[in-house]
């Protein structure tokens, strides 16, 4: 008898965690620096070398010692077929909720046949060991990727040097952006989503150029009401090579607070406690 209240009580709650009661949110607001900034490039920023982060396949710390290549988070360098990512691995955050991120890059000594392939900002379900091989599409999905692409021919795009958004490996929106981004200039890349409106709106500035594009998109859809996402940045190199940089970036957006899961467990305590009396 109390094997079956056990059983009873379980199916009862994961159908619960499941579906019906959407987890509630609290809020992050985080930032991290892994270079020192202007004018002094050669100094680390706080961050460079963070535990907080997982690095994944050819992504590491760099420093270079250069003027414009120091203290930084290198995602990929510049050789033949190169694929990293670097993951935030204490916070998991609710993607169907409103959100603000942002990444300030560098790709810089670009070489083989062209410079490519590009990088990005990432939300993905795989945890802090995913890895991404050319253009994203090994993300199990769910997955939003915001990037810059610096190769043409990438996921069937029309534009090298362009701001896109790629969900579940595939191509959502792209948009040229009519600049070199391989020139070693600062630049940043934006992403924030209103969930009310379904709206993903991306910022490229840097180079002179500053330029907002929008897309309407379901992330409930995509990712469903309870399920938390990874955060990081990915690049990789082909034929073309880059040195794919981040030098800081933000993540703004809701996290689950476990008590929710707390009520749960206690109501479910109670109930088999009930039955068993």
């Amino acid at each position: 008898m109390r094997i079956a209240s056990l059983a009873l009580v379980s199916a009862v709650v994961l159908a619960i965690l499941g579906t019906a009661l959407p987890l509630s949110a609290g809020v992050i607001n985080d930032s991290w620096q892994f270079e020192g900034g202007m004018p002094t490039p050669t100094v680390a920023g706080p961050d460079w070398g963070s535990s907080a982060w997982t690095l994944v396949g050819n992504a590491f710390y760099a420093d270079d010692g250069g003027e414009y290549i120091t203290h930084r988070l290198r995602i990929t360098d510049n050789n033949l077929n190169r694929s990293g990512s670097a993951w935030l691995n204490s916070t998991q955050i609710l993607p169907r909720a409103d959100w603000s991120a942002s990444m300030r890059c560098q790709l810089t000594y670009p070489g083989g046949i062209a410079p490519a392939d590009g990088m990005g900002m990432v939300f993905q379900t795989q945890g802090p060991t995913a890895t991404a091989t050319g253009y994203y599409t090994s993300f199990t999905a769910p997955s939003l990727v915001v990037d810059i692409c610096t190769y043409d021919a990438d996921l069937g795009g029309a534009h090298e040097n362009a701001m896109r958004v790629i969900e579940n490996g595939a191509l959502l929106q792209e948009w040229p952006l009519g600049t070199n981004v391989e020139n070693t200039v600062y630049y940043n890349l934006f992403a924030s989503y209103v969930a009310a409106t379904k709206t993903l709106t991306v910022r490229y500035q840097g180079d002179g150029l500053d330029t907002t594009e929008t897309v309407n998109t379901d992330l409930l859809a995509l990712f469903g009401n309870n399920t938390t996402a990874t955060f990081g940045y990915t690049a990789s190199t082909g034929d073309g090579t880059d040195n794919h940089d981040v030098l800081d970036g933000t993540l703004s957006g809701s996290v689950p607070e476990p008590s929710s899961l707390s009520l749960l467990a206690l109501g479910a305590l109670a109930l088999l406690r009930r039955r068993r009396a």
